[in-house]
């Protein structure tokens, strides 16, 4: 049922809040609004905000209950306002209050568009994107954190140019627009559950490179798998049922 979809959901979500995985928690508040939006016709702005609020409240409650999570989402605000100082001041030099992993990882946006405009039609390839950056002025001492981008799109510009990162546009707008017609057609429910599963993995796209730098993959193309076979199933036992 549609109550217990959104128990799942937040139950997922309050999952990833105590995994630490940060740049995924970002994502949470934006795919509540778009859960809400999907679920209930009838809200308001003031139902929304609330509903936002708590959900908010919720997290920074847990995270402060923890410690670990409380240092590594601590740590997280450090680096930005040490990236920020680093990039905005001219300072060439490694920021104190920034393990070399994160400077490592905001580095390669910088260097990794720079290396895209020299070769933007078919990209690097998967393992020259970090010689590629090195050349641009990634620092050549942190290559070993560079296994991945940790964002989908840039993975997509720096190794596989612009025909990568079109692919995958072209990809999750034709499985969006699947789900959406699904949902207009009268399968409310799981169609929902696809517009949610290509959100979360649009946003999902800003902090890991699911398709090209990890396994995460494996996990979008499991649920929507399963999603689309009881989709199928639910279409056959309509046209028996007509």
């Amino acid at each position: 049922s549609k109550n217990s979809l959104i128990l799942a959901s937040s139950i997922g979500f309050l999952a990833v809040v105590l995994s630490g995985q940060r740049g995924t928690s970002i994502c949470i508040p934006i795919m509540i609004l778009i859960s809400l939006l999907l679920f209930y016709k009838k809200l308001n702005f003031i139902k929304i905000i609330t509903f936002l609020l708590l959900s908010l409240s919720t997290i920074s409650f847990v995270i402060y209950l923890l410690p670990d999570l409380r240092e590594r989402y601590s740590q997280t605000i450090k680096s930005i306002a040490a990236v920020y100082e680093s990039y905005f001041y001219e300072n060439s030099q490694h920021p104190v209050n920034i393990t070399k992993a994160d400077y490592a990882r905001y580095s390669m946006f910088e260097h990794g568009l720079k290396a895209f405009k020299k070769n933007p039609i078919i990209g690097n390839g998967r393992y020259g994107f970090v010689d590629a950056m090195i050349n641009e002025g990634f620092p050549i001492d942190l290559s070993g954190y560079a296994t991945h981008s940790h964002n989908q799109y840039i993975s997509d510009l720096v190794m596989r140019g612009l025909f990568g990162f079109l692919v995958t546009v072209l990809f999750m707008f034709i499985l969006m627009s699947i789900f959406i017609t699904l949902r207009r057609s009268g399968d409310n429910l799981f169609a929902s559950m696809g517009v949610l599963l290509v959100s979360s993995y649009l946003l999902f796209f800003m902090t890991d490179s699911t398709f090209t730098g990890s396994m995460h993959g494996i996990r979008f193309f499991t649920f929507f798998f399963f999603l689309l076979f009881y989709l199928s199933l639910e279409n056959v036992r309509k046209i028996k049922c007509d």
